[in-house]
């Protein structure tokens, strides 16, 4: 049947098994590992299309997937795989079926196949007939097999794949054998081939791997540099050991033999050969490394990494030198509850992108950056040295020689920092909850423990956000966020409450944090596995409709394919309520409106009449998101014909009084408290921070330069700040899940529920004494 004309067969192993034997006329994805091949599928849909596709792998499980993929994703007429692989083909037909060349197999034996097989593997470098493949023959830029003849081995520095066989005159692990001439060579090359990946996502591992040989050859030649003197080069000899260990086992004197299955006493060499710790004079200092010593190497979560660390230990430091973490009524005006810090000066860097490698730098400044558009103003930031990269001030003359970026460039910019004004009470209402004792006992069963976890690790601190609010330090919001002070309020150090959850910024009610990461991480676990219920509260315009009666008269929105409303005659605790399944869709990604769509994802959520006000023809909405999708109590609302009371962005009106020119004035105001002293550091000199206010436009006593440094919404514009949409109540019910990366009903045990409630606001007054149940 394969040698039918409507049928191709494929080979579903990776390229280096297929090298050395396959079945006639099979194609060769040609793919390093399994995963690749579902991408191979997507862009060759054209050869499965009205086919019969027949596949085969060494022994059948590869298959299985692979088959099952292909009849989902492509217009295959019928799809078959070999049952038992080949390895079961063999055993039943041997030398006499269709299959040449052996077959290989992820133990010692490598390949299976008998004397009398064909040869059907050639040699990488000569392209002589051989399909031995040995342990110690790896490439010695990825490690991958290399399929090599016994003379071309011998005769070979180091070994190089297919893949990489454009490296192998300027890649190697070894650099002891090169003379200082062949080092700058190899650094040549290595800077054109980094030039060509200097753009694009999909070569940063590529450039990564490249940048760090390039770095090696660079530490090489400096030791070689200095004087030439023995000495040096010795020094440098045991950091070039320590650089040049095997990836894959440690050892600084590997083979290469290590590789795969030839390490399966790789576990056992490193517990003999790892570095022990010894306790010295009371203090724990760990044994340095010696060559063919072996070191684990355990990776650490994203929030526990070096380099994050290190970023969040400065921003702490900048933000108490600067003096921001400042509980809600520092810096807050009593009569308008406006809250505006004085600025400060602070140095913003960006690492480059790979799309802007190449470009120059003033022209990425004003495309990606705000605040860029005044042709003057950027001449005045060179002019006076407070644009850099890489901490060096950029020519200033940019117009006819353009500074362009480079791969790891860092542009840095320095800046008079002033804040958008928000709106807030005297403080934060905040409620911290510590969770039950089984909660607890399963949270210290699923991470590691010193031994001091105390309350705190275990608590969930319930802030009430007011509206104008963001909840974390983002975009131009830094003390005017809710953490920042939510912390000061709570003594706690800056940078240390972590939100499990996000809300709008114009949007009050129930934020969720943690100061402990293993405590974010399970009740995001359980908000994103939907054991979780939430109840919102909106004022919509108008009389929402209660009964299915008044729908049918009121609810204008068609029914679509992709958006339904239907009424619930349940009768259950919450009442009667209308129940919304409609597509939400991003229609302007740079000013995040969404709306009713086909293309959306799929939304679903509830709402429930509570109340109506005849005299301002207002109602009480009781909203139950089902799916947590970006402004989606927003758009359904808006679609069933009854737009969330301020929500000026989704067909509401504003209303209330205008607070635009007092947000102004509070910015004007808040540059007298401002001390330029507190700015200086080793980046930022007291010269710097004088030049960047001299230049700063909010820094007038002019409302229109202020004006045209914050959008409407940052300067308070009524309807476009703060809507009447408020979270009112989570409910969180905690399980103990098995050891499956995602929750199913049937693989978890009821540990404890919880409920997080707030105040209802103002205009929500009547919920007060009656908290509703969830929908």
């Amino acid at each position: 049947q394969m040698h039918e004309k409507d049928a191709v067969l494929i080979d579903c192993r990776n390229h280096k098994e297929y090298s050395i034997g396959r079945f006639e006329g099979a194609v060769d994805p040609n793919t390093r590992t399994f995963s690749e091949f579902f991408d191979w599928v997507k862009s060759k849909e054209s050869i499965f299309s009205d086919k019969k596709v027949f596949m085969y792998c060494t022994g059948g499980i590869r298959c299985e997937k692979a088959s099952a993929f292909v009849r989902q994703n492509t217009g295959a007429k019928d799809v078959y795989h070999l049952k038992g692989g080949i390895h079961r083909y063999l055993e039943k037909y041997g030398s006499t079926g269709h299959f040449r060349g052996k077959n290989f197999v992820f133990d010692r034996r490598i390949a299976q196949g008998g004397e009398d097989c064909d040869v059907v593997g050639k040699c990488r470098y000569c392209d002589k007939p051989w399909d031995q493949f040995q342990a110690g023959n790896v490439c010695t830029v990825c490690r991958e097999l290399v399929l090599v003849c016994d003379q071309c081995n011998s005769q070979a520095v180091e070994l190089h794949c297919s893949d990489h066989k454009h490296l192998q005159s300027c890649y190697f692990t070894d650099l002891s054998r090169f003379s200082e001439k062949d080092l700058r060579n190899h650094l040549l090359e290595l800077e054109t081939h980094l030039e060509k990946m200097s753009v694009g996502k999909a070569y940063k591992q590529k450039r990564r791997t490249l940048q760090k040989q390039y770095n090696k050859i660079c530490i090489r030649l400096r030791a070689m540099e200095e004087k030439n003197c023995s000495n040096n080069v010795d020094a440098f000899a045991k950091q070039f050991d320590e650089v040049s260990e095997c990836r894959s086992c440690g050892s600084t004197i590997c083979d290469g033999a290590c590789w795969g299955f030839h390490g399966l006493q790789r576990t056992a060499m490193l517990n003999d050969k790892r570095t022990c710790e010894q306790s010295i004079d009371g203090t724990t200092t760990k044994t340095s490394r010696i060559a063919g010593s072996f070191s684990p190497r355990n990776r650490q979560s994203a929030n526990q990494r070096a380099a994050k660390m290190k970023r969040k230990e400065c921003d702490v430091t900048e933000i108490k030198r600067l003096g921001l973490n400042k509980s809600s009524s520092a810096f807050r005006d009593s009569t308008t509850g406006i809250r505006c810090p004085p600025p400060c000066i602070r140095i913003l860097e960006s690492s480059v992108k790979g799309k802007w490698c190449g470009k120059p730098v003033m022209s990425i400044l004003k495309a990606e950056f705000n605040g860029f558009c005044d042709d003057a103003m950027n001449k005045a930031m060179v002019s006076r040295s407070l644009i850099r990269i890489n901490d060096v001030p950029i020519a200033t003359d940019q117009d006819s020689h353009p500074t362009l970026l480079r791969n790891m460039d860092s542009i840095s910019r320095i800046i008079h920092w002033h804040e958008p004004p928000i709106v807030v009470p005297e403080s934060i209402s905040v409620n911290k909850v510590v969770v039950p004792d089984i909660v607890k006992d399963y949270l210290l069963s699923t991470i590691e423990s010193n031994g001091g976890c105390n309350d705190d690790e275990f608590s969930i601190y319930v802030c009430d956000k007011p509206s104008s609010v963001p909840v974390h330090p983002a975009g131009p919001y830094l003390a005017n966020s809710m953490t920042m002070m939510v912390e000061a309020e709570m003594g706690l150090e800056p940078r240390t409450l972590n939100p499990c959850h996000r809300l709008d910024r114009v949007t009050s009610g129930v934020v969720l944090c943690c100061t402990s990461v293993s405590m974010t991480r399970m009740v995001q676990l359980h908000m994103a596995s939907k054991y979780i219920s939430k109840l919102y509260v909106a004022r919509v315009k108008g009389k929402f409709p209660s009964t299915m009666e008044e729908c049918n008269k009121h609810i204008s929105s068609d029914i679509l394919p992709h958006a339904t409303w239907t009424w619930s005659d349940e009768e259950v605790a919450s009442g009667h309520h209308i129940k919304v399944n409609a597509n939400v869709e991003t229609i302007n990604p740079s000013l995040g409106i969404r709306a009713v769509g086909m293309k959306g994802k799929p939304s679903e959520s509830k709402f429930r009449h509570y109340s109506y006000d005849d005299e301002n023809d207002t109602s009480i909405v009781l909203c139950a998101p089902i799916t947590g999708r970006s402004h989606q109590l927003r758009v359904h609302l808006q679609w069933l014909g009854y737009p969330i009371h301020n929500d000026v962005q989704y067909g509401g009106k504003a209303y209330g009084d205008e607070m635009m020119p007092l947000a102004m004035e509070s910015v004007l105001s808040a540059t007298k408290m401002e001390d330029l002293s507190l700015c200086a550091n080793s980046k930022i000199s007291l010269l710097d921070a004088t030049f960047a206010r001299e230049i700063c436009p909010c820094c007038s006593s002019d409302q229109t330069n202020v004006k045209s440094a914050f959008s409407s919404s940052q300067l308070l514009e009524r309807g476009e700040y703060a809507i009447d949409l408020h979270a009112l109540k989570y409910q969180i019910n905690f399980f103990r899940k098995s050891k499956k990366k995602e929750l199913s009903c049937s693989d978890v045990e009821f540990l404890a529920s919880l409920d997080f409630l707030t105040n209802p606001p103002a205009w929500a007054a009547t919920l007060s004494s009656d908290t509703p149940d969830f929908l």
